[in-house]
């Protein structure tokens, strides 16, 4: 189930909750789903709030899996272009990484960061990832090109676009 904290509440838990850490959440709301942006396609979600009690279970959370994705087949994501209901998730092995450059986007003051990134599927066919902002300096463009092996990366939470 989906997540939220709303930011006015985002500092009191900033020091509690890691990441890879189980919790037992009391107090706390469940809605409806925001009509954008969702990691999960669900009708209700989960929100904390300073009412919210947050404690960490110690115990093996190995039964737990670290991360969950939902891949999209390349294919499958013309259907895709400029949804907003659920961010989509895809995997791949790199070809080529651009250097990062930066550009002005309509929305923005100031330029911004850029980088596209080109992932292949098991079928051979190619698609280009472009990110924006400080993640763009996250992926260490000459360790990945000077392996010796296929780099497989997994993009989490992307919105489509032509």
């Amino acid at each position: 189930m989906q997540a939220m904290i709303r930011g006015f509440d985002a500092p009191l838990f900033i020091p509690i909750l890691k990441e890879g850490v189980v919790y037992l959440i009391d107090k706390y709301q469940v809605m409806k789903s925001k009509h954008n942006f969702n990691v999960l396609l669900e009708d209700l979600m989960i929100v904390l709030s300073r009412m919210s009690e947050v404690k960490e279970i110690v115990e093996d959370n190995t039964q737990y899996p670290d991360y969950h994705f939902n891949f999209v087949h390349f294919k499958d994501l013309p259907d895709k272009i400029y949804k907003k209901k659920i961010l989509t998730d895809v995997i791949g092995i790199v070809t080529t990484i651009t250097p990062v450059t930066k550009v002005q986007l309509n929305n923005r003051d100031v330029p911004v960061q850029k980088r596209d990134i080109y992932i292949q599927n098991a079928s051979c066919e190619s698609l280009k990832v472009v990110l924006y902002g400080d993640i763009t300096l996250s992926i260490q463009e000459q360790e990945i090109l000077q392996r010796n092996t296929n780099v497989v990366l997994a993009f989490a939470g992307l919105m489509i676009k032509t």
